[in-house]
């Protein structure tokens, strides 16, 4: 008699030796058994295991893995603040960094909303090539997110027939859907930190709640609106500059109501005299410098610093927004 499998047992199997027969006979009753048995069993172990795979799951998405935005019902947390930021580069990690910290640590605001890492999302465009050879590469927002465990998502690609350079297509369900998946509920509040894109009003009043979405911008708005605010201050021989927390408009970039103003001295000092000082608009004092001569920075330096300076006012701004938007201006 030959080997038998199992799962193909039928009677052409068999040999013609009746001790053979019968051995195969019990062979197949005995497995046909045990497959019952597991048949029996089967919907009770998929019902024991459906919160978990409801709960969280993973999915592939281009060259990374994403966390899918389902959240279950111990996740969905009321007493949190539901995040959605908006960012892409190194200008934008110090203030995702905070956010992230701040929910780690459960930081409350004022109403007593915890700052969730389980209600945060991240909008980021998706992966550049870079290098000699061209290789893909994530964004460092995206980067960040993936060694954090943050869910992740990308806007559709820029259409080639839009008149704004930083419009992206919203023009079916399908393109909407890429920006916010309606499986991931609405959030409390926006930030937006360097991204670069047109946020559609479609999205801002679709999944974003009546707090819109704030945004950190380099400058003392309303001057130097839109790109490169720090070259252009040191070009024009600006001796102050500062940050701007505003609230988001569609359609027109940096013109949103002004929530807090920071300004810091761009002239010479000298160390040994003290650092220079933070002067706040519109709620507090300002931080204290790292650094003691802004003045002599270059403007990719002066940058980061803003960038770094400008993440603990998002933070102010987000534990008590309700107070600076009554004080916007």
């Amino acid at each position: 008699m030959g080997l038998v499998c199992p799962h193909r047992q039928t009677l052409s199997h068999v040999s013609a030796s009746s001790t053979n027969t019968q051995d195969a006979f019990f062979f197949h009753a005995h497995f046909s058994g045990f497959s019952a048995v597991f048949l029996r069993q089967a919907p009770m172990l998929a019902h024991a295991l459906a919160p978990w795979r409801q709960a969280r799951s993973v999915w592939r998405r281009g060259s990374s893995c994403v966390r899918r935005l389902t959240f279950s019902a111990a996740e969905t947390d009321t007493d949190a603040l539901r995040l959605v930021f908006f960012g892409t580069d190194e200008v934008s990690l110090p203030t995702l960094k905070k956010i992230h910290q701040a929910a780690l640590d459960g930081t409350c605001d004022s109403h007593g909303r915890r700052i969730c890492s389980d209600s945060l999302l991240v909008v980021c465009p998706p992966d550049v090539r870079k290098g000699r050879k061209r290789v893909l590469q994530p964004v460092p927002v995206k980067q960040y997110c993936l060694d954090h465990g943050i869910p992740v998502v990308h806007p559709p690609s820029r259409s080639s027939s839009d008149s704004d350079a930083g419009s992206v297509p919203t023009d079916n369900e399908s393109n909407l859907q890429r920006w916010i998946p309606n499986d991931a509920g609405v959030f409390d509040v926006g930030v937006v930190v360097s991204f670069g894109y047109m946020i559609p009003e479609e999205v801002l009043l679709r999944s974003i709640g009546p707090y819109g979405a704030i945004n950190l911008h380099p400058s003392l708005l309303p001057r130097y609106r839109g790109a490169a605010p720090v070259p252009r201050c040191l070009l024009n021989g600006d001796k102050e500059t500062g940050t701007s927390i505003i609230r988001v408009t569609a359609k027109k970039f940096d013109s949103g109501d002004v929530l807090l103003q920071r300004t810091y001295s761009l002239e010479s000092v000298d160390a040994t005299h003290g650092q220079g000082q933070g002067e706040g608009r519109g709620g507090g004092g300002g931080p204290a410098d790292d650094c003691a001569d802004l003045g002599n920075l270059v403007a990719s330096e002066l940058l980061l610093v803003l960038a770094d300076r400008g993440s603990e006012d998002i933070m102010t701004v987000l534990l008590d927004l309700d107070e600076h938007l009554k004080q916007a201006r």
